[in-house]
C-alpha cells in the first residue's frame, strides 16, 4: 500500500459507504489518525474532494478482517479522467490545430497554483485538520476553495502527476463562460494588508522575486536574521529610503514610486525558493543546525513512523575484480549503490557503475526503487518468487552522499517526485548510519597485497548483489526495531519481516510513479538507429512485437535509418525502451543465429567496445577480400598459364547456334567424354 492506493468498503465500514473508492492519503502517527479521500462527481459541476479522518487503529483492524480491500485494478488518473490515459491526451494535443494553450499546459498552470500547498505539504497533512489548513490557504491566495483541494489531492494520490491535475474538457466542453461577469475582475494577488487597506502595497511579479532571490543571497550569512537582511535589501537592492510621518512612525517607500516587497512577501518568496533546511544552515551554520535540528541522539529509527518516510543511499566497491567479457581483462571493481527504508533496514533500491561512484548508479537505484520489483530483476535475467521483494515507490525524503548522488541532473530528474533532499557533511558516516552499517565489510589482509579477479563479468557480478541484496533482506538482524505490538504479532526480525507487517497496516509514504515516467526520468537517454529490421545500438539489433505493432518499422523504406531516442540501463542493455508517439516501447536484443542469450547481458561500454571491434573485423576484412581475390587469381594463372580474363571481346552477339559451332561442341564433348579418358 501507498500513497493513493485505491480502497473499498464493500459492506461498507463506519462512516465508509460500500459502494464508494477511498484514496489512501496518510497514516499520521502523531494524531494516530489515517486520512483517507473520497471524490464526489455531479453532473455538469465541477469535481469535489472530502478528506475523511480515521483511527488509525480502526483502519488497520478493516484491513486485518478484510473489512476494507485494496481494489484489485488501480486507477492511473482521477474518475472524471477515467476514460483518458497519459496517452490519449498526448495525441489529443496534437490534433488540436492552432491552440493557444495545451491540456498539459492548463495541468501546469494547475500546478502553479497548488505550489503554495505543496511547500507546505508536511504541515497541513500534519494538522489536526488538513481541511481547514487547505481553505484558509486557498482564501488568502484568492483561490477556489474546492477547487484547489481537488486539485491538491489529485496530484498528491495519482503519484505527483502533473496530467492529474488536466482539465476534465473531454465530456464538459462549452459549458464554460469566458464573457460571464463574474470572472471579469479578481481581487488583488496575495493577502490584503490591514496597515495599509486592501489594494495596499505591490503585487509581486516575476522581476521582483528575482530581485528578492538575489538581494538574499547578496546579504546573508552566519548570524544575519531575515529582519535584518530584509533592511538591507530594501535600501541596497530595491532603492527605498526611510519616510517618518506625522506621528513619528518610520516605514520605507520608494521616490519613484517603484515597486517594492513586504517583509511578509519577502520571507515568503526566500521560504518558497529556499528550503527551510537552507535558511537555517545560512543563519545558524552546519553544526547548529546537524546539532539541534537533527534528531535527537539514539536509533535513527526513532525519527520516522511509516515506510518509506526516509531513505538513505550509498556505495560500495566490491572486493573482487569483474573480468571483461571482452576480452577477458580484469576491470575496475563494481560499485554497488543500495537504497535502504531508514524505519525497516529494507533495500528497496540498487545501482550499478563501473570504474568509479557515478550519478548513474544513483539513477539506476532510484529507477529500481520505482518500478514493481520483478520487473526490474527480470532484467538481469532473475525470477523472483513471491514475497522475496516487494517494495514499489519513492520516498519523499531521500538522503544521499555528497558527489555523485547530489549532481544537478539528478536532482533535476527526481524533480518534484522528492521534495526532501538532504546531503550530509563530508566523511560523516553517522548522517547515514542505516546504510553505512549495512555495506559488506571484508577482512583487512596483512603482508604483501593481493587480490581477487573474479570469473564474473560485471553483469554476472551486478546478479550476485542482486542475490546478496535479496539475502540482506531475509536474514539480517533488525530485532532493536521490533516494537512491542510486532512481537504479539510474531513478526521475523529481518528488514522483510517488518516491511511486510507495516505494509500490511499501510503505514507508508511510498510515492507512485509509473513505469514508463520511471524509464523517462532515471535511465539514460541514447540515440537509437532505426532500420528495416529493428532498431540498433551500437551494431546490437533490438526487436519486440510491441515495436512492430507500432508500425514504425513500415515507416523504414530497406537501406533507410532513422533516428530515435531510447533509454538504456547502463549496467545491461540485455533490454531497451525506445519512445515512439509519447509510449515507452521496451525491446530486446536479438542474436543473428541461434544461440546462446547470455551473451547479450553486457555493459553499454562492452557494448561499445564490441562495436569498435566489429568496426576493425570489418576494415580488416576489406582488405583481406582484396588479397584473397589476388591470391586466386595467381594461383589460377599458374595452374592453367592463362590469365584470369584472358579473351578479347568481339562486335556483335556470339553465333553459338550455326553448323560451324555446333560441329565444334560436338568435338570437344566427344574428347571429354569419360570414354576417352586414358
Amino acid at each position: 500500500m501507498m500513497i493513493g492506493t485505491q480502497i473499498a468498503a464493500a459492506n461498507g465500514f463506519g462512516g465508509l459507504d460500500k459502494d464508494a473508492t477511498y484514496y489512501f492519503l496518510k497514516s499520521d502517527a502523531a494524531h494516530s489518525k489515517v486520512w483517507l479521500v473520497r471524490f464526489i462527481l455531479k453532473p455538469r459541476a465541477r469535481p469535489n474532494s472530502i478528506l475523511i479522518g480515521m483511527q488509525r487503529s480502526e483502519f488497520e483492524s478493516g484491513l486485518d478482517a478484510n473489512k476494507l480491500t485494496v481494489i484489485e485494478e488501480q486507477q492511473t488518473l482521477p474518475p472524471w479522467l477515467s476514460n483518458m490515459s497519459e496517452e490519449k491526451i498526448w495525441k489529443a494535443d496534437l490534433v488540436r490545430l492552432g491552440r493557444e494553450l495545451t491540456l498539459k499546459g492548463r495541468a501546469e498552470k494547475r500546478l502553479e497554483h497548488i505550489e503554495p500547498l505543496l511547500a507546505r505539504e508536511a504541515e497541513i497533512l500534519s494538522a489536526e485538520n488538513p481541511t481547514l489548513e487547505i481553505n484558509r490557504c486557498a482564501r488568502a491566495f484568492g483561490k477556489n476553495e474546492t477547487r484547489l483541494r481537488t486539485w491538491f489531492f489529485s496530484y498528491l494520490l495519482f503519484g505527483r502527476n502533473v496530467f492529474a491535475l488536466c482539465p476534465d474538457y473531454f465530456e464538459k466542453i462549452g459549458h464554460w463562460d469566458r464573457a460571464s461577469p463574474e470572472r471579469a475582475y479578481g481581487p488583488k494577488y496575495g493577502r490584503r494588508s490591514i496597515k495599509r487597506g486592501a489594494a495596499g502595497g505591490y503585487r509581486v511579479d516575476k522581476k521582483m522575486k528575482e530581485n528578492i532571490v538575489n538581494s538574499y543571497v547578496r546579504h546573508r550569512g552566519l548570524g544575519k536574521p531575515l529582519l535584518r537582511i530584509y533592511s538591507k535589501a530594501m535600501v541596497a537592492d530595491f532603492g527605498c529610503k526611510v519616510l517618518t510621518d506625522e506621528k513619528g512612525r518610520k516605514r520605507f517607500y520608494h521616490p519613484d514610486s517603484r515597486p517594492f516587497p513586504t517583509y511578509g512577501q519577502y520571507r515568503y518568496h526566500i521560504l518558497d525558493y529556499f528550503t527551510p533546511e537552507e535558511v537555517r544552515r545560512a543563519l545558524y551554520g552546519d553544526d547548529r543546525v546537524r546539532n539541534r535540528s537533527s534528531a535527537s541522539a539514539g536509533r535513527f529509527s526513532s525519527a520516522v513512523a511509516n515506510l518509506m518516510e526516509r531513505v538513505e543511499s550509498d556505495g560500495y566497491y566490491t572486493s573482487d575484480y569483474p573480468s571483461s567479457p571482452v576480452g577477458g581483462e580484469i576491470l575496475p571493481p563494481l560499485c554497488v549503490v543500495r537504497t535502504i527504508d531508514v524505519g525497516s533496514s529494507y533495500s528497496v533500491g540498487i545501482g550499478f557503475s563501473l570504474t568509479k561512484e557515478r550519478s548513474d548508479a544513483y539513477r539506476m537505484a532510484q529507477f529500481c526503487a520505482a518500478v514493481p520489483k520483478v520487473e526490474f530483476a527480470r532484467l538481469f535475467g532473475i525470477h523472483l518468487n513471491a514475497g522475496e521483494w516487494e517494495s514499489v515507490g519513492l520516498s519523499p525524503f531521500w538522503v544521499a552522499d555528497r558527489g555523485p548522488g547530489s549532481k544537478a541532473d539528478l536532482r533535476e530528474q527526481c524533480g518534484d517526485l522528492i521534495p526532501f533532499r538532504e546531503l550530509p557533511p563530508s566523511h560523516s558516516g553517522r548522517s547515514k548510519a542505516t546504510v553505512e552499517t549495512a555495506n559488506p565489510r571484508s577482512v583487512t589482509i596483512e603482508g604483501q597485497p593481493t587480490y581477487v579477479k573474479s570469473d564474473l563479468n560485471p553483469v554476472q557480478m551486478a546478479v550476485r548483489e542482486i542475490y546478496r541484496l535479496i539475502e540482506r533482506n531475509h536474514s539480517s538482524d533488525v530485532s532493536h526495531k521490533l516494537t512491542p505490538e510486532m512481537i504479539d504479532a510474531e513478526t521475523m526480525p529481518t528488514p522483510a519481516g517488518i516491511w511486510a507487517y507495516l505494509d500490511r497496516k499501510g503505514r507508508t509514504d511510498a510515492l507512485a510513479i509509473s513505469f514508463q515516467d520511471a524509464v523517462r526520468r532515471f535511465l539514460t537517454k541514447v540515440p537509437f538507429t532505426v532500420e528495416s529490421d529493428g532498431v540498433y545500438l551500437h551494431g546490437q539489433r533490438f526487436d519486440s512485437s510491441e515495436l512492430r505493432a507500432t508500425g514504425v518499422i513500415d515507416r523504414v523504406a530497406r537501406g533507410q535509418r532513422l533516428e530515435w531516442t531510447g533509454y538504456v540501463l547502463d549496467l545491461c542493455v540485455r533490454y531497451a525502451w525506445i519512445e515512439i508517439d509519447g509510449r515507452i516501447i521496451e525491446v530486446a536484443a536479438v542474436l543473428p543465429i541461434r544461440d546462446d542469450e547470455s551473451q547479450l547481458s553486457v555493459t553499454i561500454h562492452e557494448l561499445e567496445q564490441r562495436a569498435a571491434q566489429k568496426s576493425i573485423l570489418k576494415a580488416e576484412l576489406r582488405e583481406h577480400q582484396q588479397a584473397v581475390k589476388s591470391e586466386i587469381e595467381t594461383r589460377f594463372e599458374e595452374s592453367t598459364g592463362m590469365a584470369w580474363d584472358a579473351g578479347s571481346r568481339k562486335a556483335g552477339r556470339p553465333k553459338t547456334g550455326c553448323r560451324k559451332s555446333k560441329a565444334a561442341q560436338a568435338a570437344f564433348v566427344k574428347v571429354a567424354s569419360p570414354a576417352n579418358a586414358t
